[in-house]
């Protein structure tokens, strides 16, 4: 990974996900996501919630100027989610098996192996104190991965208040930074805003964001806020690995 501030990495890596009716691809879902390159293959990360909707394909923006009348978005399918009471890190492949099969509470997590990296753009951006220029989104690393520190500082981008202009889709880019690890819950840690969560709307849209730390590290996915407090959940990145690991060894993915 290049040498970059960690604000810049938020914005490089979060990759916005659309979910829309395949036959007129016209967005009406959206979301976030982030690729992870991790034992030599990519896979895109996000949370099940962006790409629940079984009458509607995932599509990544890709920035790039329509060719063919098409729309500029590339496909995304194949995606393994989990209904999981508990996954240790000792479990093999029969109790992974056994666990999909008979069900139980569902993971917020979703992953799809990727055959080749899509070529998805980041516009120019300016948020005064930071500043990217148009370039190749970035791809993050599991070596980069850590547990979160509370003596860190998190943050995370993504885009919120998604609407149409007539036949234009409207969208407000966000940086969330300054945000404080609080502690962990299961799959969940537990981040505290600046301010108080006054709207989801200001963070709709932003659910599968890269959570990194101010060194670039990735600690967790952005996946859900709560109003009126200054709670933002993250899932744990770690937990995320874990899984993604029992399914490339027992070939599920």
């Amino acid at each position: 990974m290049e040498d970059i501030y960690a604000e810049d990495l938020m914005i490089l890596s979060s990759i916005q996900i659309f979910a829309a009716n395949p036959d007129h691809i016209k967005p009406e879902v959206f979301g976030t996501g982030f690729i992870l390159k991790h034992r030599d293959n990519f896979y895109l990360i996000t949370v099940f919630h962006n790409i629940q909707y079984r009458d509607l394909s995932i599509f990544l923006e890709t920035n790039l100027p329509p060719e063919d009348n098409t729309v500029p978005l590339v496909p995304v399918g194949n995606f393994l989610f989990f209904d999981l009471l508990k996954v240790s890190k000792d479990s093999n492949f029969e109790e992974l098996s056994n666990l999909i099969e008979n069900g139980g509470h569902r993971l917020d997590i979703a992953f799809s192996k990727l055959e080749k990296l899509p070529n998805l753009i980041q516009p120019g951006i300016d948020f005064g104190f930071t500043k990217v220029d148009r370039r190749s989104k970035l791809y993050l690393t599991s070596d980069s991965i850590t547990d979160p520190d509370k003596n860190e500082r998190y943050g995370f981008y993504g885009k919120i208040n998604h609407r149409y202009d007539n036949y234009f889709l409207r969208m407000e880019p966000t940086l969330k930074l300054n945000l404080k690890y609080h502690h962990t819950r299961k799959e969940f840690h537990k981040f505290i805003a600046p301010e108080v969560i006054s709207s989801k709307n200001d963070y709709e849209g932003c659910s599968g964001a890269p959570i990194l730390d101010s060194q670039g590290r990735l600690v967790a996915l952005a996946c859900q806020i709560a109003s009126g407090t200054k709670l933002v959940y993250g899932f744990s990145i770690q937990e995320c690995l874990k899984l993604l690991d029992m399914s490339i060894d027992a070939k599920q993915i």
